[in-house]
């Protein structure tokens, strides 16, 4: 059901003073088969969310996630490095960005 909602919510054409939804529908399916045990999956739908709107924290953040527990580990780098640069500047501490840095240290 979640990937339905997923490929109609992209097939709207969106204006640009349109808002965008709060979690896309794909987000929450890649999510939903991240905690299904489906990282590779999962990795494929942040990337298409990641298409759309391509500075998405969760979906980076997500994404990197989910190639390092799919063993794609230079999309793991790859995703951690953008996640950094995204939170260049951020000013609280999130578990997501400590595991970005931990990645790029190995």
């Amino acid at each position: 059901m979640l990937r339905r909602a997923a490929d109609r919510e992209d097939a709207v054409a969106k204006s640009v003073v349109t808002p965008g939804p709060i979690v896309p529908a794909r987000e929450m399916l890649a999510t939903a088969l991240e905690r299904d045990g489906k990282p590779a999956d999962a990795l494929a739908e942040f990337e298409k969310v990641l298409e759309q709107q391509p500075n998405r924290y969760h979906a980076i953040a997500g994404a990197a996630q989910s190639a390092k527990r799919a063993s794609h580990e230079q999309k793991a780098i790859y995703h951690s490095k953008r996640l950094l640069e995204l939170t260049e500047h951020a000013d609280s501490p999130r578990p997501e960005i400590a595991e970005a840095r931990r990645m790029l240290r190995r």
